[in-house]
């Protein structure tokens, strides 16, 4: 049986691992962009990191797999053209990457943060929850 290719071309094998080059990856976070409306993040293309931060549906996202039934890359295999960096590679691809992690509380605009109101019905929610404790 012929070896899979990628991308039309027939890849390289490295100890029984495909290596895609740069123009393979940059390909690929293309597609993921105009299939998902943003760059890949390192749990998208790694289930056990979507795993373990409960991301589970990121899971479903890659092995879903591209659209021509082809599979993603894996996070390691992206990264490995582009000096061990995702942003780099998706820098490469032309988009911007998302900022690591989580948003952090202080980028709630604390200026506006009293503003905050409660309708009378999420504030009796809000009492018996309290009561409770």
């Amino acid at each position: 049986m012929a070896p899979a290719t990628f991308a039309g071309a027939a890849p390289q094998v490295l100890q029984g691992r495909v290596v895609r080059d740069r123009d393979a990856i940059i390909s690929a976070i293309r597609e993921w962009v105009a299939t998902h409306g943003e760059p890949p993040r390192a749990a998208d293309w790694n289930p056990s990191s979507a795993k373990w931060s409960r991301q589970e549906w990121r899971i479903e996202r890659y092995r879903a797999g591209r659209a021509d039934g082809s599979p993603w890359p894996a996070l390691n295999s992206a990264k490995r053209p582009f000096g061990g960096s995702l942003s780099e590679a998706i820098r490469a691809a032309g988009f911007t990457p998302a900022k690591p992690g989580p948003r952090r509380h202080n980028d709630v605009d604390l200026a506006r943060a009293d503003r905050s109101t409660v309708d009378a019905e999420g504030r009796a929610l809000l009492d018996a929850a309290l009561t409770q404790v």
